[in-house]
């Protein structure tokens, strides 16, 4: 009966966390927005012109990049690489998802204004996001290949290749 409360409280307690975890998700969004602007809307810019080269380059870098980190584990050099590299693929993957989301977000702004609003695009794409993976069978698709777009177009756009 014991183990029965406990499994109800965290259910209960379980959209208070989602909501702390979306309220986080959203500070952290106008951080990078703040600091990061032109950065994040030039992938914006490239999204919009070369998505399929983004979404070929995403897969690169989202899929194989941790193969290759595996692989560095095996030497010597690897193995004071790693942590490096591991750390600038999650920056990597923080800023495909923010980039991702303010082309999402500014997509709904045109839809409803003319106006460019740059925290309002940031606000409803970063809300987009971190919702559609809540909806069940097309929510987690959705949100790879949007995460593969900009995990593309930062990769494509921090690198040179277009």
């Amino acid at each position: 009966m014991r183990e029965l409360l406990i499994l109800a409280e965290k259910i209960l307690n379980f959209p208070n966390n989602l909501f702390g975890i979306y309220l986080s998700f959203v500070i952290l969004g106008f951080f990078f927005l703040y600091f990061l602007r032109p950065n994040i809307l030039n992938v914006g810019e490239y999204l919009r012109v070369n998505w399929l080269s983004a979404l070929v380059s995403g897969f690169f870098g989202l899929i194989l990049a941790p193969l290759v980190f595996a692989a560095l584990l095996g030497t010597v050099l690897g193995i004071f690489l790693t942590p490096v590299f591991a750390t600038l693929y999650i920056f990597f993957l923080f800023f495909a998802f923010y980039s991702a989301a303010i082309l999402l977000g500014e997509t709904f702004v045109k839809i409803f204004t003319y106006r460019d609003h740059i925290y309002l695009e940031m606000l409803l794409g970063v809300t987009a996001l971190f919702f559609c993976s809540l909806i069940p069978y097309i929510g987690w698709p959705l949100f790879f290949i949007l995460l593969l777009l900009g995990m593309g177009g930062a990769i494509n756009q921090r690198f040179g290749m277009e």
